[in-house]
């Protein structure tokens, strides 16, 4: 939980993150510098991998309902299992490929920048799920030195875990789908669209209300110097329609989100 001078701001599910930094290869016993390479693109594989089966052993605590992690080798793997086209992008096929991903743009632009720098990139068309996750996985692989990254959505090198419990598909989805105000925009909302002037100690009549319990908003709208500047520009019927619909837009997604984790 985050928080906006004291009070909740946003909400995401927790979880374990686990990245095997680096393995390290030595030399074929011929000395052959390519073989060396190879090598090391062909065990990258195997640490993507580990990075989701290891807290998914660590975890499952039921044999009939497994756990699952998520890492690049599990995204392309149910990518696979989904009929998605797994592609291996480099510079002679980019222009052709990355307009067929539906992927995020984060994604995309990471590619291209790693297809400029002469590595190729080898992803899938479409966000794969596992529960408390949703993305893709792509993996970025240097040709010349063996180097990889292997990445899933949101920027993370590794694997992760998220339990999956009621509440925490609650949190997930809340964390999906919520419209999430920054401290900007929450504290333009707060202060025009809901604080009664009470709380604040403004005399009621210099912005036109005897009530003291009405807002701040109510009661710049209602005062002369509101009515002639605020209609004017239209400002407080904006500020009212835009906390009016994300209040409605997010209570919404409170019920859904509580009905989609049963």
């Amino acid at each position: 939980i985050t928080y906006l001078f004291g009070l909740p701001r946003t909400i995401s599910s927790g979880g374990i993150h686990l990245d095997i930094e680096y393995t390290t290869v030595g030399r074929s016993l011929d000395n052959s510098q390519q073989k060396t390479i190879d090598y090391a693109i062909q065990t990258g594989p195997i640490g993507s991998a580990l990075e989701h089966q290891v807290p998914e052993q660590m975890f499952n605590t039921d044999p009939a309902n497994p756990t699952q992690g998520v890492s690049t080798v599990k995204a392309l793997q149910l990518a696979n299992q989904q009929g998605q086209q797994i592609y291996k992008i480099d510079q002679t096929n980019i222009d052709t490929v990355l307009p067929k991903l539906n992927l995020s743009n984060t994604i995309k632009q990471d590619i291209q920048s790693s297809v400029n720098a002469g590595k190729y990139v080898i992803t899938h068309t479409d966000n794969v799920s596992v529960p408390g996750w949703s993305g893709a996985g792509y993996a970025i692989i240097d040709p010349t030195t063996g180097n990889d990254a292997y990445m899933i959505s949101g920027g993370e090198n590794g694997g992760q875990y998220k339990p999956d419990s009621y509440m925490d598909r609650v949190l997930n989805f809340l964390s999906l789908y919520l419209i999430q105000l920054d401290y900007r925009e929450g504290g333009l909302l707060l202060v025009f669209g809901s604080i009664p002037k009470q709380w604040i100690g403004v005399n009621p009549f210099l912005l036109g209300s005897k009530n003291q319990l009405t807002s701040v908003l109510r009661g710049v709208f209602k005062s002369p110097i509101g009515r002639w500047i605020f209609m004017r520009t239209v400002l407080v019927p904006l500020v009212t329609y835009i906390a009016v619909g994300i209040g409605s837009y997010n209570f919404g997604i409170l019920v859904q989100a509580f009905i989609y984790a049963i």
